[in-house]
């Protein structure tokens, strides 16, 4: 903004992909420079109408970005953390970007500040670098998906969790879930999302 671009989306998918190629490419650095673990970055992206643009007072502004989709992208930013992932788009992102970008749709959540489910995609790669083994991975995890949003916790269970045994963080997450909601299912209204209580 405030220059029109119609694949903005796609532009902001292929960005933070490039930054986490960066950020492989700079680990060797790091160590160098005395860090003890690996460095890393999470991404969250969101796809709407915001107010963008210089705000602020004379003497203070900054060019920014305010808004419902602003909020949305910063929580998504977050859920990262959950999931162990690295970078996760809103579902109005990946409606844009679908024919281009390999996906996987990892959850439906409700984050703090929202009553309103929200599919989150995992961006992944860009089509053209796809691969059969991640395709048949990423295909698994959304049978798996398929069975747990229709309450069949323990196929969806069975599948999450060999995923997880091939070091799927997110499959082990919703491995975990699966055998809670044995235990304690939702209520009966429930609408396959989970609710987010942090930020």
């Amino acid at each position: 903004a405030p220059n029109e671009m119609s694949d903005h989306a796609a532009r902001a998918c292929k960005a933070a992909l490039e930054m986490q190629k960066k950020i492989a490419y700079l680990q060797e650095t790091f160590r160098t420079c005395g860090c003890p673990s690996e460095l890393y970055a999470r991404t969250g992206i969101s796809t709407g109408e915001m107010v963008v643009g210089n705000m602020g007072s004379e003497k203070r502004m900054n060019y920014t970005a305010m808004g419902d989709t602003m909020n949305l992208g910063a929580r998504i930013e977050s859920i990262n953390k959950f999931y162990k992932t690295r970078i996760l788009i809103s579902n109005a992102t990946a409606e844009r970007v679908q024919n281009d970008y390999v996906l996987r749709k990892i959850d439906c959540v409700k984050v703090k500040g929202r009553s309103s489910p929200e599919a989150i995609f995992e961006l992944i790669r860009s089509k053209e670098e796809a691969n059969a083994e991640e395709s048949f991975r990423i295909e698994s995890y959304h049978k798996a998906f398929e069975l747990y949003q229709n309450r069949k916790w323990e196929e969806a269970e069975k599948n999450f969790s060999e995923l997880a045994r091939i070091g799927d963080e997110p499959a082990s997450v919703m491995a975990r879930r699966c055998a809670e909601y044995k235990l304690n299912p939702p209520p009966y209204n429930w609408d396959g999302a989970f609710v987010m209580t942090t930020k």
